[in-house]
């Protein structure tokens, strides 16, 4: 296999994560031990000792390239607050050596990543493409130069991505309209939790997970799906649904914290084996409701507080939560939600938590609502206030995600 993809240090508070990876790297250590995986990639002259010892340490045949128009000695950055939040980085620069350096790339299955240094020209017979979120999907301007050629070509790409092109369109009408454009056999279109919704040849539509987790690691385990789904379905010939399920199978191993290589297939779950079922179209979920305590102190706020409450607040919301919480509307900058007892879970920020909010969690928990207790120094005394029926974590964005699992269940019936 392929793969060209960008190599970026790249650094996140929430989950910790510090190190040379990049969408490119990672997908290729994640098929390294079952696929003969070559990257063609970019990286400065600082990093490049310590890209070629990883890609001898996982047996990946590496083809360099330094980028015109860009400090040659010098490593992209990416630097996240926590992996809801996007990266504050600004890609001007990057667009116009992206658009200079165009080189040219052959062989017979190619997956194509992020890359921001360069576009290449691909000629392969099965090409897995994934464009980044501003590109659009004409093949000339959207990460294959125009002279590219393809006999089957396979497009991944986000759901948040894909709703912005809905425009008031069916659903099955967009993403045959997308297919159209880019001349694609298939369409996977990836959830926000890890599932995928898969249209093929324009004729079949099927939902795929996604596979719920413990943790969620989150950055990165976009690039696992389309690495191990572009190994089954381009390399090995595999049915694309099936070659979807595999995917969303190793992006939920991904996030449980598995370390890269993965396994070899079949993939699977070492705890809980029951997905949640997401539509792609956020008006096909349904309504659920999560309380969000904690971030000050009887109404006072440090700068800190406030920006974990934000974080969380606005995390939920990424992610549909009909978000309720008692801090005033001028400290978040929305339409406050009327305070009720109807939520279906709750999400305390136990690091910054008054009387008030652990009260709330306790009677929560004592009425068999999901507490989801969240707490970076890990404090066991909240943790013992709001017991029994709380999950602890000391991730923000696992604490995040765990919540609005739980309401989902909870709302729907099918969990505690």
């Amino acid at each position: 296999m392929i793969i060209v993809g960008g190599t970026y240090l790249e650094e996140c508070g929430s989950p910790r994560l510090a190190g040379l990876l990049g969408p490119g790297l990672r997908a290729a250590m994640a098929i390294s031990n079952v696929s003969s995986v070559e990257l063609h990639t970019f990286t400065g002259d600082t990093e490049l000792a310590d890209l070629e010892l990883t890609c001898s340490t996982f047996n990946i045949k590496l083809h360099h390239r330094l980028a015109r128009g860009l400090d040659s000695s010098q490593t992209i950055a990416f630097e996240y607050i926590n992996a809801l939040r996007p990266c504050e980085i600004s890609k001007g620069v990057l667009r116009k050596a992206g658009r200079r350096n165009k080189f040219k790339v052959s062989g017979k299955e190619v997956l194509v990543l992020g890359l921001a240094e360069g576009t290449p020209i691909i000629t392969a017979d099965t090409v897995v493409f994934e464009p980044e979120e501003e590109e659009t999907l004409q093949l000339s301007e959207f990460g294959i130069a125009g002279r590219s050629k393809a006999k089957r070509l396979a497009v991944i790409m986000s759901a948040k991505k894909f709703r912005q092109r809905l425009r008031r369109r069916p659903l099955r009408d967009a993403a045959y309209r997308i297919m159209s454009e880019a001349n694609a056999r298939v369409l996977v279109v990836r959830s926000e939790f890890g599932g995928a919704t898969v249209f093929e040849d324009q004729r079949t539509e099927q939902l795929v997970g996604p596979y719920v987790t413990p943790n969620w690691r989150k950055l990165g385990a976009g690039n696992v799906f389309a690495a191990v789904f572009a190994h089954e379905w381009a390399e090995k010939g595999t049915r694309v649904t099936d070659a979807a399920r595999q995917a969303c199978l190793a992006a939920a191993l991904y996030n449980d914290g598995a370390s890269l290589p993965l396994p070899a297939a079949p993939l699977l779950l070492p705890d809980e084996a029951p997905y949640l079922r997401v539509p792609i179209d956020r008006e096909d979920l349904p309504t659920f409701r999560v309380r969000l305590e904690g971030g000050h102190f009887g109404g006072h706020f440090s700068y800190a507080s406030r920006r974990l409450l934000r974080d969380a607040y606005e995390g939920l919301g990424e992610l549909f939560a009909d978000v309720e919480t008692p801090v005033p509307v001028s400290d978040l900058n929305r339409r406050p939600k009327r305070l009720t007892d109807q939520y279906q879970a709750l999400l305390l920020l136990a690091d910054f938590a008054d009387r008030e909010a652990l009260a709330e969690a306790q009677w929560a928990a004592s009425v068999g609502k999901p507490v989801i207790v969240y707490s970076e120094a890990g404090d066991t005394t909240s943790e013992r206030i709001v017991s029994p029926g709380r999950e602890f974590s000391n991730d923000l964005v696992t604490a995040i995600y765990r919540t609005v699992v739980a309401a989902r269940r909870h709302a729907a019936g099918t969990g505690p």
